[in-house]
């Protein structure tokens, strides 16, 4: 199993993750620019395996099982409490960027399913009167096993159902 590597896009600074592979290029989900990767990177194509499901079960001691939507709702709602400490601005009130947090949280929740962390970065999330404000955080399977523990503490339902959560 090969290392996530963090590439930078040439054309606006944002960090793409690469987990190996044959591809020669990768697109930027920010700016959609092709970027090479370059060749000391690249591996011999994997054997394909049964796709995974795309999140990590988090079973805790006491045999209680958060999976599914449940979890990323949990581990979205943890996210935007991280960006708004890291930005000083409330994200949660910011659509584009809560759903921006959402879909990031989506890819690292498939991400951990071979890998121990997930890089998240997300360039220019929201802006104020001073500028751009930026979001990078790794997320770790131990982090989403806590919030899966936070969550389930709160109450034995589902935290808030993505609907409510995100407006879609």
């Amino acid at each position: 199993m090969s290392q996530l590597q963090i590439i930078q896009c040439p054309a606006c600074g944002a960090n793409l993750s690469y987990s190996g592979g044959p591809e020669t290029t990768l697109t930027c989900e920010y700016c959609h620019a092709s970027v090479m990767v370059p060749e000391g990177l690249r591996s011999a194509a994997a054997p394909a395996s049964a796709p995974q499901p795309p999140y990590t079960p988090a079973v805790l001691s006491d045999g209680v099982v958060l999976t599914g939507p449940a979890l990323l709702v949990a581990v979205v709602g943890w996210l935007l409490n991280q960006a708004s400490a890291q930005t000083g601005m409330n994200i949660a009130k910011d659509p584009m960027a809560s759903a921006r947090i959402a879909q990031a949280a989506d890819k690292a929740m498939r991400t951990l399913k071979t890998q121990e962390t997930a890089a998240i970065s997300l360039p220019f999330l929201t802006a104020d009167s001073n500028g751009p404000k930026n979001f990078q955080i790794q997320l770790t399977r131990a982090t989403v096993d806590e919030v899966a523990r936070g969550a389930t503490n709160q109450s034995n339902q589902p935290p808030v159902k993505p609907k409510r959560l995100f407006g879609f």
